[in-house]
């Protein structure tokens, strides 16, 4: 009997160690170093289809699909300002303007050009997510997209560098002025974006903040009562969509000595302070932090994206001496 109890021990005791080892070889796996993917992902531009021109109050709009040769496809929404007519066009055609490229919710996706109705003489894009899958997702159908929604958050860095190099190609973008704006989820993006990539001048994190795993939690409270299996349920998502190594955190410091523009909302109910406040701390200098009242931002909200791009716009293209 007793040798039975033995043998039943040591073979509990060797699945739990089985599984702690065969656990942390998945979890090293998962948070492995994303940068020779990033590269491997963006490769070079393999094609460029562009929809047709949208002409409206002195702006162009228009759709365009790129295609990376190693399959990464990004979607664009470009606006710029009309070309002039007459005799003095071609010298202004000469004069270049400065980008300005949005990566926001990933709802509004490119669509979110189209919330800026005057660019300022500058061109301004927007766009999507490498992601095709259903949008709303909940249990076992959530579980069932996890490697399609971990896919996409790794192809989104080099999604956004393929952007830049079409974009920093057209004869009118001015390649010492470009600003990367990331808006709510874009915010967790950019800031390894402006870290790997010099083309950036400025950069803009609006309505975000660091620690991931943390945000996640916090996001939790309404679909997870208890605090312990948000914690568990929070600390495993973050695992897998490679928080440990997004976190903004850790690229922030690395933009520097480029400037970087910090916004958030007062009344968020979406990101904790913690978080936020860790997000500012980590960036060098030069670096801002504007407070704006309200909550976060959304695009039915139209006077909190209306102060929003007011603030980014007006900064920009004040420093351009326009």
């Amino acid at each position: 009997m007793a040798r039975g109890v033995r043998r039943c021990l040591r073979a509990a005791l060797g699945f739990a160690v089985g599984g702690s080892l065969a656990l942390g070889g998945v979890t090293l796996w998962l948070i492995r170093d994303p940068a020779p993917r990033f590269v491997e992902r963006r490769s070079s531009l393999a094609s460029v289809r562009r929809g047709p021109l949208v002409h409206s109050d002195g702006l162009t709009s228009q759709s365009i699909e790129l295609r990376a040769s190693s399959g990464l496809t990004v979607d664009l929404v470009v606006r710029r300002p009309e070309p002039p007519a007459g005799p003095t066009a071609p010298s202004e055609e000469r004069s270049r303007r400065p980008l300005y490229l949005i990566l926001g919710g990933y709802r509004t996706g490119a669509d979110a050009a189209m919330l800026v109705e005057d660019t300022r003489g500058a061109v301004l894009a927007a766009m999507g997510y490498p992601y095709d899958g259903p949008l709303d997702l909940r249990g076992m159908s959530l579980v069932w997209h996890l490697p399609e929604i971990r896919r996409a958050i790794l192809d989104t860095p080099p999604a956004v560098q393929l952007a830049l190099d079409h974009l920093l190609s057209l004869p009118e973008v001015d390649p010492t002025h470009v600003e990367l704006v990331g808006v709510s989820l874009g915010a967790f993006f950019v800031p390894a974006v402006a870290a790997m990539d010099a083309r950036v001048t400025r950069l803009w994190v609006v309505h975000g903040a660091g620690k991931p795993r943390d945000v996640l939690e916090h996001n939790l409270r309404g679909s997870a009562a208890q605090p312990l299996v948000r914690a568990v349920l929070a600390t495993a998502a973050d695992v897998v969509f490679a928080g440990p190594r997004l976190a903004p955190e850790l690229w922030l410091p690395r933009v520097a000595p480029r400037p970087v523009v910090i916004v958030n909302a007062l009344e968020d109910d979406q990101l904790p302070r913690d978080a936020i406040d860790a997000l500012y701390r980590s960036a060098r200098e030069p670096k801002e932090q504007i407070w704006l009242p309200g909550p976060h931002v959304h695009p039915r909200r139209e006077d909190l994206t209306d102060e929003i791009v007011d603030i980014v716009l007006s900064r920009a293209t004040a420093d351009n001496g326009r």
